[in-house]
């Protein structure tokens, strides 16, 4: 065989193992069989009817066309892949938010209300600058509405009704007296929503009677 055809034959099988590499096995030994196959009958040709260069410019002029049969055969299957792996996070990630993620962000607001009241009355003696009654009357609301607000959160996996009227009755008078908090607001809405998530995961989703 002509020694250029020998060259021809190795740039060729090299470009095709290098475009439908990570290809489906089937897919990509389909592709390589169909060239080797006709790079045999190039090679056992009659004389004259086939040569090294013009094999070449065969490959070289159709990298184009292997790129694009490389990405219509395998993207697909690829996005489809991609698709599903970004569902399957994102519905982990709904999961999480739900199951741990809000409750966490709830018990620990709550938790907060209480500990930041709890320091201001305790405190009292200590601020010499600050208006005593109102300062008494900031921590015994924060400490009276997290203490509700805690108490209607966990009693709304057992008795909705109540447990979220003790859960808006907590944390809704706080939004309320700062409208301007932004942060204070988002964290209630929060709240607020992580209560009816539980309470409809206990009941709910499961058909029965509120009570």
């Amino acid at each position: 065989m002509d020694r250029t055809l020998d060259v021809a034959a190795a740039v060729v099988t090299a470009w095709t193992r290098l475009y439908t590499a990570r290809m489906a096995p089937g897919v990509r030994d389909g592709r390589r069989a169909e060239i080797a196959s006709d790079l045999w009958e190039h090679a056992h040709a009659p004389s004259g009817t086939s040569s090294g260069p013009a094999i070449l410019w065969r490959c070289v002029s159709g990298v184009p066309a292997d790129i694009a049969w490389r990405f219509e055969t395998a993207t697909v299957p690829a996005l489809q892949a991609a698709g599903a792996g970004a569902l399957a996070r994102t519905l982990a990630a709904g999961r999480w938010s739900v199951n741990r993620g809000l409750p966490g962000a709830t018990g620990l607001l709550v938790a907060l209300y209480v500990v930041v009241g709890i320091v201001m009355l305790a405190t009292i003696p200590a601020v010499a600058d600050t208006d005593l009654r109102e300062r008494a009357w900031q921590g015994s609301f924060l400490v009276v509405s997290g203490t509700l607000a805690a108490t209607g959160f966990w009693l709304s996996a057992v008795r909705v009704k109540l447990g979220c009227g003790l859960l808006l009755a907590g944390v809704v008078p706080i939004a309320v007296a700062e409208p301007g908090n932004v942060a204070l607001v988002s964290l209630t809405v929060l709240a607020v929503l992580a209560g009816a998530l539980r309470a409809w995961r206990a009941h709910g989703s499961a058909g029965e009677t509120l009570h």
